[in-house]
């Protein structure tokens, strides 16, 4: 930051928000600050919100915060996806049970145990077809 950059900063922002006839208004300089030191408060609870936890400087550049959250969020989804899947492979694998009273024995407990073992957060069925009323 260079004092170009503040002067321009405070000509352009500050200037027409706290400048009246050409002097510092003392209270309107009071009403900014107090917006600022609720931002100071406020903005570190979203950043820690939407990081995870990782970031609450509220001077973080914006593109990291986003970077952050957005890293988070498709953990998030790739979770759920991992959790509908799941959910989708024990209706195959009940789906299995019950066509493996048609298909010769043991075909069907194969398919049954394979596709378990790759869904371990499910136990392996009881490859014995249940009966359904």
């Amino acid at each position: 930051m260079s004092d170009a950059d503040v002067e321009k900063v405070w000509r352009d922002f500050w200037a027409p928000l706290l400048e009246k006839d050409g002097a510092v208004d003392i209270e309107a300089v009071k009403r900014e600050l107090f917006d600022y030191a609720n931002l100071l408060d406020e903005v570190p609870r979203v950043y820690m919100h939407v990081s995870g936890g990782m970031i609450s400087k509220p001077n973080t550049h914006a593109s990291a915060v986003i970077s952050v959250a957005d890293d988070n969020e498709s953990e998030r989804w790739d979770e759920r996806e991992k959790e509908v899947l799941a959910d989708r492979m024990t209706d195959v694998i009940d789906c299995l049970r019950r066509l493996g009273r048609i298909f010769p024995s043991g075909v069907m407990e194969a398919a049954v145990e394979a596709i378990a073992r790759e869904f371990p957060a499910h136990p392996a069925p009881d490859p014995t077809p249940k009966e359904t009323t």
